[in-house]
């Protein structure tokens, strides 16, 4: 798997990385709400057959806090040892993971199929301090060439989940210093506006696809990318209101 085959690094337990993760508000409740938008324009931007998740990774655990399924009354998955994640590759060396084949370069190529993983497509999850709290990916269940396009979504939605992340610690900061009865160091405005900038970006992409300046679509694509529009559009609403909230 790309020249890493071990289950833990030095990456994944260090204590300044799991201080950040603790303190980034993400293992706060078992389901981050604030990223389901993004998860669902990854699913929908990449096909019916995609499942798109934002996953935390602690010293020895795969927990995923968000998740958009085709089955919409698909559980979220419990946590999972580390030995069946490949997100903790994007963890152990802070850059984008991609593999059309998992089954191919697998120790196990069984297990991937039993676990209905044959392609994955993982990009860095950035806290506020840098570091690699887990990642955004997308899986399918059969192998799968990933196109500049599928992975430059991915990148994207990425960057805008990690403001999001911004956000939550920032959220949290701020329900810690009320309760203790210090001041809050920094407004909620400074993230939420570094979030306004990548969404933006979505949804000038998005807008462009649905006109056909990139060229025709199909007009089953062209319903999937007007949800994603709407969400992306939901979603910038929903951060304009933590906005307001924290102000």
């Amino acid at each position: 798997m790309s020249g890493v085959d071990s289950t833990t690094s030095d990456a994944i337990t260090s204590p300044q990385r799991l201080a950040d993760l603790e303190s980034s508000g993400l293992l706060d409740s078992p389901v981050v709400e604030a990223l389901d938008a993004l998860t669902d324009v990854a699913r929908t931007a990449l096909g019916a057959d995609a499942t798109a998740m934002v996953t935390a990774i602690t010293a020895d655990r795969q927990i995923v806090v968000s998740m958009a399924d085709a089955d919409p009354a698909r559980e979220q998955p419990d946590p999972v040892p580390l030995s069946d994640s490949l997100c903790k590759y994007v963890v152990m060396t802070g850059e984008p993971y991609v593999d059309a084949d998992v089954a191919a370069g697998a120790g196990d190529p069984g297990k991937w199929s039993r676990l209905g993983v044959g392609a994955y497509a993982g990009f860095p999850l950035r806290g506020p301090q840098g570091t690699v709290l887990g990642a955004v990916c997308v899986v399918t269940p059969h192998p799968r060439a990933w196109t500049p396009l599928d992975l430059q979504v991915m990148r994207s939605l990425a960057s805008a989940a990690e403001f999001v992340v911004a956000m939550l610690a920032m959220a949290r900061h701020e329900r810690l210093a009320r309760l203790s009865g210090a001041v809050p160091l920094e407004p909620l405005a400074r993230v939420q506006h570094g979030l306004r900038t990548p969404l933006t970006s979505i949804l000038g992409f998005l807008e462009l696809l649905i006109e056909g300046s990139v060229g025709a679509v199909t007009s089953e694509q062209l319903t999937a990318l007007q949800c994603c529009h709407r969400n992306a559009l939901e979603l910038r609403e929903a951060v304009d209101v933590l906005a307001a909230l924290g102000a």
